[in-house]
């Protein structure tokens, strides 16, 4: 009995780590929004790590092998997905118009037997919750509602106001938890100790103070350290690199 529990317990980890492999190698969009494909798929994997684990006088191969088959399956159809456009659609389903032009299409909502109750629910959440405002409205392959209001209910972009503005972008994490991230650090042109004295300047505290420091493309350092007492107060400032250098200068 302590024989069989013992394996049980060695092969529950064996598999555990392999089906993290596996899922990596299927690609992140598994993890994801997973298409009937994928869901199938996964079900599969999970139920035979399950039968080798508890069954203890199948071979360990007994489960590797047809995990490790489906994976390949799994790449190889996302593979042929890429080069062959019906491939993907079969693997993947393809998007469905269920309002046109505001006007709703009763014959895609019974073939994808969607009622009125669940289309006016999801235009609720997409807050679009009058039908009269809503231009189109697609059913993604994914099980998503998107939404794409009437003109006159848009939000007011930027280009409608004719204003072109400063392409903002993705902020650089220089510090995250206490640690500095050099290769962010050096993306940004900045150096460590150029970085430390900025924080010594404007009595940020040491590195392994600061739980968070992004810069954004404007040269702005925003910076939060950690709690510096039992109620968890912390201190934020926000740091304009590009005016300290040129007082600097």
């Amino acid at each position: 009995m302590a024989e069989q529990l013992t394996t049980i317990f060695w092969r529950t980890i064996f598999f555990y780590f392999f089906l993290l492999v596996a899922v990596r190698l299927m690609g992140k969009h598994s993890l994801n929004q997973l298409s009937p494909f994928d869901f199938v798929v996964t079900i599969m994997l999970a139920e035979t790590a399950v039968m080798a684990i508890e069954q203890p006088q199948m071979s360990v191969w007994t489960g590797v092998l047809p995990i490790a088959l489906l994976v390949a399956l799994e790449i190889a159809l996302a593979y042929l997905g890429l080069k062959f456009r019906p491939v993907r659609r079969w693997v993947g389903g393809s998007p469905t118009v269920v309002i046109r032009d505001g006007r709703i299409m009763e014959k895609e909502l019974r073939r994808l037997r969607y009622n009125l109750d669940d289309l006016l629910e999801q235009l609720r959440l997409k807050n679009a919750p009058n039908i009269a405002d809503v231009d189109y409205a697609v059913w993604e392959a994914s099980g998503q509602l998107s939404v794409v209001p009437k003109a006159h209910r848009r939000p007011v972009q930027p280009a409608d106001l004719g204003v072109d503005p400063v392409r903002d972008g993705m902020p650089a994490i220089l510090i995250s938890d206490g640690v500095v991230d050099q290769k962010a650090l050096q993306q940004a042109g900045l150096t460590s100790a150029r970085l430390e004295e900025l924080l010594e300047k404007h009595r940020v505290g040491p590195v392994e103070q600061v739980l968070l420091a992004s810069l954004d493309r404007r040269g702005n350092l925003w910076i939060q350290s950690r709690g510096s007492d039992g109620q968890g107060k912390t201190k934020q400032k926000l740091i304009s690199v590009a005016k300290d250098d040129d007082r600097k200068g």
